[in-house]
């Protein structure tokens, strides 16, 4: 009696948490929740920012580069790998520190290429992490 209970009170409340993100759909994106800062497509705004959008666009551009040139996802790397990576992912952190902390407002352009370019190091620490653990 008391598990069916919550389980019920658990399902009404993804309900509405799905219903909420439902209606989002097309006026913001569910990332951050600003319409500006995201791409529109037929007059509807996409469901990602620009700079998750180029970040999800580039992690899957070098999974498909390097299956395409080495038959495989992913590549072996050492340890200065992982530094690269952070390198990479700096960029996009820093944006992020700027703009929260010190309000300093960044460009949609700048979202794109930090994106991009944080994209590429998350793509090599997968690579690296997929050597060590698998």
């Amino acid at each position: 009696m008391f598990i069916a209970y919550n389980y019920r009170i658990v399902m009404l409340h993804m309900y509405e948490v799905i219903k909420k993100i439902a209606r989002k759909v097309g006026k913001e994106p569910l990332c951050n929740g600003k319409a500006e800062r995201a791409p529109y497509i037929f007059g509807k705004c996409f469901i990602l920012c620009w700079r998750c959008t180029s970040l999800i666009f580039s992690l899957l551009l070098c999974s498909c580069f390097c299956y395409i040139f080495t038959g495989a996802i992913y590549i072996e790397l050492e340890m200065r790998g992982v530094i690269y990576a952070g390198i990479l992912i700096l960029p996009t952190l820093m944006d992020g520190i700027l703009q929260y902390i010190f309000c300093i407002e960044s460009t949609n352009i700048r979202r794109v290429l930090f994106g991009c370019i944080s994209g590429i190091g998350l793509w090599l620490l997968a690579s690296w992490l997929d050597a060590v653990i698998g």
